[in-house]
């Protein structure tokens, strides 16, 4: 057993240096390794949100219509699609290839029609439209009053575009203008969804691509949560999310979340069923090798010393700081009564 624990102390730490990389590349032949998009294409190719032509070509400088964009967002976020029987907007009927998508981002509020009942599905969609709707899918809040030149701060569409600005989801033009009023082309709307999906600082501390201070519709995009559906227990400041895997510790993760970025993630570990000692040499085993180099040397001696707190609580418990400034927190704790508990906490 204990040889196993070990093995799933490494494979824990370890994935969580890890940043996302795509599982497979599509290889179109007008995207090149060193296209300005490939990643983004290739990413959003892998989530099953795009496609190329039979011809084995992207064409990423072709317009995206706003019935095409409505699809690639439900897919890409993973949304629970509704099927209604009476049609929102009289411009898309149930027959159309995508009634389902466009319907989805309707009742969530993200995208919505002109003031006829129409939404006009093979219509283009200008950059300042494609602005609102990404802000809208993944709850950007965060701004910083990013100034282009072309674009008004009065402009409806400001806020937006500095909430994409703020996210690192757009820089722009390099002659610092946004062109609000251009259309979406595939490969501009491949780099907003994939950079709004990990649209945040990779300099912050990573678990399985989930990073700190993350919005909460990215997190959920990448663990696999149906966006805009509340779990059981969850609040607007928490998601608990139970990660079974085929290792000897499954592990229930809360994400907590501070003015609407997550701020703390708590990992509980299930080790009830190992004996004592050979946990509190699990705990050891953390400590010792795998803290370094990834997060840093632990910043006590008396790291394994077990702290008394009751007549029928002991608790072993070390802190480390990562390079980054991320605290590290890991702490075992015995209960007569509950058993045996280790949790690790990164804020």
């Amino acid at each position: 057993m204990m040889k196993k624990v070990k093995a799933f102390a490494v494979l824990l730490i370890l994935s969580m240096s890890m940043v996302l990389s795509p599982i497979a590349h599509a290889n179109f032949t007008d995207i090149p390794a060193n296209h300005q998009f490939n990643k983004e294409i290739n990413h959003l190719v892998n989530l099953g949100a795009i496609s190329g032509y039979q011809d084995g070509t992207y064409r990423a400088s072709q317009q995206v219509t706003r019935g095409q964009a409505a699809k690639i967002l439900a897919i890409s976020l993973r949304m629970p699609l509704i099927n209604p029987n009476q049609p929102t907007f009289k411009d898309v009927p149930k027959s159309n290839a995508n009634y389902q998508y466009i319907e989805t981002l309707a009742a969530k509020g993200i995208i919505g029609g002109y003031e006829d009942g129409t939404f006009r599905p093979g219509n283009s969609l200008s950059r300042a439209q494609m602005s609102k709707i990404i802000a809208n899918s993944f709850d950007l809040t965060e701004r910083s009053f990013v100034m282009f030149q072309d674009v008004d701060r009065n402009a409806w569409y400001y806020p937006h575009i500095d909430q994409l600005a703020t996210s690192k989801i757009t820089t722009g033009y390099p002659d610092n203008t946004f062109k609000p009023n251009a259309i979406v082309t595939r490969g501009q709307i491949a780099a907003f969804v994939s950079r709004g999906i990990h649209g945040y600082d990779r300099n912050q501390f990573s678990y399985r691509d989930v990073y700190l201070k993350m919005s909460k519709a990215q997190v959920r995009t990448v663990e696999g949560i149906p966006s805009f559906e509340r779990k059981n227990g969850e609040t607007d400041d928490y998601i608990v999310y139970d990660y079974v895997n085929d290792s000897p510790l499954n592990t229930k993760i809360t994400y907590q979340f501070l003015y609407g970025k997550l701020n703390v993630m708590e990992f509980d570990l299930d080790v009830k069923h190992i004996k004592p000692a050979e946990t509190e040499a699990f705990f050891q085993h953390i400590v010792n090798n795998t803290n370094t180099p990834l997060f840093g040397p632990t910043t006590s001696n008396e790291k394994y010393k077990w702290t008394h707190s009751d007549i029928s609580k002991d608790s072993l418990y070390a802190f480390w700081f990562s390079e980054n400034g991320s605290r590290i927190e890991l702490i075992l704790k015995t209960n007569y009564e509950s058993g045996t508990t280790m949790v690790l906490r990164i804020s």
